[in-house]
């Protein structure tokens, strides 16, 4: 039975950049919530009420908390793919890590890759997000599907 291409590994050597990419956008993303008053008040307020069943039933709640949501969503997508590319001595069975040091891998190449869907469905959900709302982040998610096929 054989591979379809686009499951086939691609043949080249991960860096950390795209898992780093990835951190960063989640970081900036809960940034930008935390300057933007449409996003910040609205979570704010639902805190100091308890934060328990806050968000249901008031829309600027819960588009404030879908948004910092989302950027912790980022934040831990890019450190599962980086401990996917980098899985430290503890990460992997001792057979796995005695071939990790038999090959003298470094910490700034993997020779594990992602799958390419992971970067389609950045693309994707990207070119969509950018043609529904034009003025936001969601060209970023196009870099960052660009990315992840290019990791």
């Amino acid at each position: 039975m054989s591979i379809p291409d686009s499951a086939a590994p691609i043949p080249y050597r991960s860096s950390r950049w795209p898992a780093r990419f990835l951190i960063w956008t989640g970081i900036g993303h809960n940034i930008v919530g935390l300057l933007l008053p449409h996003y910040r008040k609205p979570m704010i307020d639902a805190v100091k009420a308890g934060f328990f069943n806050q968000f249901g039933a008031n829309v600027a709640r819960s588009n404030s908390f879908w948004f910092f949501f989302a950027g912790v969503n980022l934040v831990l997508m890019g450190k599962i793919v980086d401990w996917y590319l980098f899985p430290t001595k503890d990460d992997v069975q001792p057979a796995a890590n005695e071939a990790l040091q038999r090959q003298g891998q470094d910490l700034k190449r993997s020779k594990r890759v992602l799958p390419r869907l992971l970067g389609t469905w950045f693309l994707g959900i990207g070119v969509v997000g950018a043609i529904a709302i034009p003025r936001s982040g969601f060209y970023l998610m196009i870099m960052q599907g660009l990315a992840l096929h290019l990791a």
